[in-house]
């Protein structure tokens, strides 16, 4: 159990007798209490049998039991492949999200770190000026270099 998704019991057409081995009671059981879906593809679309009566689908030839099995599969990888989409575009909406959140940090950071920068020339310009007046204030001799007048 559970290595296979279906299980297809598939026979070309034949004379009744032959036939009547897929409406054998062990068989139909077996097909009724099958974890699995069991279909059988035997036949032509006119036999009438009972295995094709208890089974998940009742294929009227082989050929009709592979096209099911086809058309099943390949809606299983349409489901699957638009959940593999929808996650990826889920995944993409968080990438974004988190994306647009740091990008408003880093804004945030810019304006600090101006404003920082801004009270520093501030700072700067001020430092700036008061060396500018001590520079231009009159030298005070020493008391020998007035002596000496140096």
């Amino acid at each position: 159990e559970n290595e296979c998704d279906v299980i297809c019991i598939v026979r070309g057409g034949g004379d009744p007798e032959s036939l009547v081995q897929f409406s054998q009671p062990e068989l139909l059981e077996a097909i009724i209490h099958s974890n699995i879906p069991v279909i059988p593809g035997i036949g032509h679309t006119d036999d009438v049998l009972l295995c094709k009566k208890v089974a998940f689908y009742p294929a009227r030839t082989p050929t009709d039991a592979a096209n099911f099995i086809n058309t099943q599969n390949n809606r299983k990888k349409k489901v699957e492949h638009s959940k593999f989409f929808n996650a990826q575009m889920k995944q993409g909406e968080e990438n974004l999200s988190n994306l647009k959140e740091k990008y408003e940090e880093a804004t945030a950071k810019v304006e600090e770190l101006q404003q920082e920068i801004e009270q520093l020339n501030i700072k700067i310009a001020y430092l700036t000026q008061e060396n500018q007046e001590k520079q231009a204030e009159p030298v005070k001799k020493s008391l020998l270099a007035r002596i000496f007048r140096l």
